[in-house]
């Protein structure tokens, strides 16, 4: 059925049967608020409404909008030319008097009088005259019979239709019989016996016919059909709610409200119509769709149901009116108390007025809890006005929670420390967990809200940021209640350990530090008992986000499947355990597995140093050395060894002794170059410098770029440095571009400047592309390894139509980046420089090199619109690569 085609009614009129039907103008759009709010928006009727009125002969109108209707138009055809009044032609009325309505509107002025003639009376016999006339030969003249009667037109005069029915009364039990066969009106006309055979008496009772006949002529012919078999107190009831609504004049929402109650003629249906008519008359045709499209209808408005929608009118302004009262009508059909919908409204109004509404509930008094809790935390750094929010919707969500909020307790805390407790405490609901696992983990935190809460108010001040991260992190990590409660009270210890001076007060070390809760109990203790060192490596080893995130994974792992390695290495070589964590946090975790087993049948993992000699010590350990292995054999033991040196066996031992000390570094080192061999698997074999091991480390997050970049770097460590350059997709890229030389763009220029502080800086487009690839892990971005967005630096080294250019100081060392590229309208297009914060004269310098390179290749700088809807002005090619993240153009603005 077309939900947005409904039959209104049927009219019978002189040429015959017709269907009034509404339809939308366009399909419905859920309404959403406005992206900013203006206070001076007026939401009026609007000129078009959402439902127009349309007549169809009812042979057009879909079977699935009047399902009896080829039943009925053989009943209408079937009383064209009647010669024979019989049960058959009452039963043929009965059909169209039941399904139709007279249209008031039709004219009938050319239809004549119906003049019913009654048969004849036929002689009777007598005993004078047997054969029933006189004398023997003399014959009566026969009768004369009327011709065939057209009823159609005459049943759409009220004058006829009644002569019609008393002609025929005499067949009413046998054309009942007929019409219960095909009708459930059937039974409604037998219980009300020949009662029924009067105008108006087939669908509504007898008592009402004199005052539906009276009714107005529009209200029989838009609304009377829908309010068949209605008792007079709901057509009364209607006729009340036409008058308040003005609907004889009002053409836009009588289509509404005939819309409205052609869903179904039940009794809420009236009771909305008077809803309606208590809104404001600018928003009552607004309002009607909003309950058509909602089908909020079907549950009756008693009065609570009526307080709260006409609360929740008052509390919305224009601008989000139909987004809301949406939300509202959506709360009524789920039959959720709308005192939740409007606590929300009322804490839009105060916070965001714009809020767009989601999810229904019942729950009351959540705006009081929720406006005193964001009064306390509205000095805190990370609260916005749109927290409040969340936090009333989490209301719904989480049991308990407005309870929790409403404790006084919180005050023991700071407001920024309590605002981001909370944060942690709601942020359950982004875990993607099923629904009992989800009520299971937030029962077990509500239930210790009280203890965590304590565990951050005992805290030092200056250290309650870095002990919420820690906290955060565990949350994030453990599901299981059983998990939590086995890890809490010990990483509690740990984290107000390192919450304390000498150590920083801020770091990212809490996912790294939450790795340790894979280790078992008897491995934990040996972690709470490392020195103060170990910590300060950790911290040291977490200082930048990217490094910390990796450091994260990859000792997690290590936890997992190592747990002895790491307790012990974690006390006496905490920076080798570090440093092989981040370069495993790289790796997948089916990887990282694999690599972990392997290294577990290393000849270094199964030796044990105490029962080898100094000769088989050296030798097992030399079989190993490789670039980035640490050497632990001391010199002098080498020179004896190779016969240079003569030593003392005492000598001897004490020297293989350091060796049996540094065995566990020795082995993070190996297992470190081991995972770089895995990464270095089909590449031809060269030095492995930093910015090699940073390119393997980098493709290995590259994602859809991991096979490209492969490739790039198997032709670079091959000798094939041009292979940007020579790729055929950038070959023909720089044809389809003959505005721009390909010798300017790929030599680039340089430019020097005198920045105060930096003395002589130096900017160049780089040509190394493993150089290219650090631009973001200089400056630890999110396109540098472990930034979650190292995919661009791969499309940026492949693609010929980006380029980096590096500002490098005296000594080399690189100070600020910048991302240039060329537009498909041959534009340079000039990207945020980086690090963000950095000096004005550094920016200069910048801009000195962009304005002076595009006047070299004789193009345009773009300039990027002033709005703030974000700027769409240029399109930037993926040649090579798939995508790229676009970090807006900058505007050439030097200031900070």
């Amino acid at each position: 059925m077309d939900m947005d085609t409904r039959l209104i009614t049927i009219l019978r009129r002189p040429d015959g049967l017709f269907g009034l039907l509404t339809s939308r103008h366009a399909a419905f759009e859920r309404p959403t608020p406005p992206k900013e709010v203006d206070d001076g928006f007026v939401l009026s009727a609007p000129e078009e409404g959402p439902y127009f009125e349309e007549i169809r002969p009812l042979a057009d109108v879909q079977d699935t909008l009047a399902y009896r209707n080829r039943l009925l138009l053989q009943s209408w055809q079937a009383l064209q030319g009647v010669t024979v009044w019989n049960a058959e032609v009452l039963a043929n009325v009965l059909h169209v008097l039941i399904d139709t309505i007279a249209d008031p509107a039709a004219d009938v002025t050319d239809v004549p009088t119906l003049v019913v003639f009654e048969p004849a009376a036929s002689p009777r016999p007598t005993a004078a005259h047997p054969r029933a006339y006189q004398g023997t030969k003399y014959k009566p003249p026969k009768v004369p019979r009327p011709g065939p009667v057209d009823l159609r037109p005459h049943l759409c005069r009220a004058g006829d239709e009644g002569r019609i029915l008393e002609r025929l009364s005499s067949h009413f039990d046998e054309a009942v019989a007929r019409v219960e066969r095909d009708h459930s009106y059937g039974e409604v006309l037998r219980s009300r016996g020949r009662e029924s055979l009067r105008p108006y008496a087939q669908c509504w009772p007898s008592e009402c016919r004199k005052e539906i006949a009276a009714l107005p002529a529009v209200f029989r012919r838009n609304l009377l059909w829908s309010l068949r078999a209605c008792e007079w107190e709901q057509i009364s009831g209607a006729l009340s709610a036409y008058w308040a609504l003005g609907l004889d004049q009002d053409i836009q929402l009588r289509c509404c409200i005939s819309t409205l109650l052609s869903i179904h003629p039940m009794r809420q249906m009236v009771d909305w119509c008077h809803v309606i008519a208590r809104m404001p008359p600018h928003r009552r045709i607004h309002f009607t769709e909003l309950l058509i499209e909602s089908s909020a209808y079907w549950t009756a408005p008693d009065d609570q149901t009526i307080e709260g929608l006409t609360r929740a009118d008052s509390l919305s302004v224009d601008a989000v009116y139909r987004h809301r009262m949406h939300y509202a009508l959506c709360s009524v059909k789920e039959r959720a108390d709308l005192c939740y919908a409007n606590d929300g409204f009322e804490l839009a109004n105060a916070y965001r007025m714009n809020h767009e509404f989601e999810g229904v509930a019942s729950l009351e008094r959540v705006a009081p809890v929720v406006k005193r809790f964001a009064e306390y935390v509205a000095d805190a750094e990370d609260w916005c006005p749109a927290s409040a929010m969340t936090l009333w919707e989490r209301c719904s969500e989480l049991d308990g929670l407005k309870e929790l909020l409403d404790d006084p307790v919180w005050r023991r805390l700071d407001a920024q420390s309590a605002s981001k407790l909370v944060h942690i405490f709601i942020s359950v609901v982004y875990e993607e967990l099923d629904d009992e696992a989800l009520e299971q983990k937030w029962n077990f935190l509500r239930d210790r809200a009280m203890h965590l809460l304590e565990f951050v108010a005992t805290t030092g001040r200056k250290y309650r940021p870095k002990a919420l991260n820690h906290l955060s992190e565990l949350i994030w990590d453990w599901d299981d209640p059983k998990d939590l409660r086995r890890v809490l009270e010990p990483f509690f210890r740990l984290s107000a350990r390192v919450c304390r001076s000498p150590f920083k007060e801020h770091g990212f070390g809490h996912s790294a530090l939450s790795s340790f809760t894979v280790l078992p109990a008897d491995e934990w203790r040996n972690i709470e008992q490392a020195q103060d060192a170990s910590f300060r490596k950790l911290e040291s080893a977490c200082a930048r986000k990217n490094d910390a995130w990796l450091v994260g994974r990859g000792l997690w792992s290590l936890c997992e499947f190592m747990p002895r390695l790491v307790a012990i290495a974690f006390a006496q070589c905490p920076q080798q355990l570090l440093k092989l964590a981040q370069t495993l946090g790289v790796m997948d975790v089916p990887a990282r597995r694999q690599l972990i087993q392997c290294f577990g049948e290393h000849p270094l993992q199964s030796a044990n140093p105490a029962e080898l000699k100094a000769e088989q010590l050296v030798g097992l350990v030399k079989g190993h050395l490789q670039s980035g292995v640490s050497n632990p054999i001391p010199k002098r033991l080498r020179e004896h060894l190779l016969g240079d040196r003569v030593l003392q066996p005492a000598q001897v031992e004490r020297d293989a002794a350091i060796v049996r000390e540094s065995w566990l570094a020795l082995q993070l080192d190996v297992f470190n170059q081991l995972a770089f061999d895995q990464m270095s698997t089909g590449l031809p074999e060269t030095e492995r410098t930093g910015k090699v091991k940073h390119a393997l480390m980098l493709q290995q997050t590259a994602e859809e770029h991991r096979r490209s970049l492969r490739q790039l770097l198997r032709a670079y460590l091959g000798g094939r440095r041009g292979y940007v350059e020579d790729h055929p997709k950038n070959r023909e890229w720089l044809e389809r571009h003959p505005r721009v030389e390909p010798s300017k763009w790929l030599q680039g220029m340089s430019y020097r400047s005198i920045v105060p502080g930096q003395d002589i800086l130096n900017l160049s487009i780089e040509h190394d592309a493993l150089e290219v690839l650090r631009l973001g892990s200089y400056f630890a971005t999110c396109l540098g390894v472990g930034g979650g967005l190292s995919y661009s630096a791969a499309a940026i080294a492949l693609d010929i139509n980006k380029r980096v250019v590096y500002a490098r100081n005296a000594a080399g060392r690189v100070v600020a980046r910048q991302l240039l590229a060329l537009s498909e309208d041959d534009q340079l297009i000039c990207f945020t420089i980086y690090p963000k914060r950095i000096g004005t004269a550094i920016r200069s310098a910048f801009k000195e090199f962009d304005v002076r390179f595009a006047a070299h290749l004789g193009l345009r700088v773009y300039e990027p619109a002033n709005n703030d809807e974000g700027d769409d002005g240029y399109k930037i090619a993926s040649i090579v690569s798939r995508d790229f993240w676009d970090d807006d153009a900058w505007d050439l603005n030097t200031k900070d």
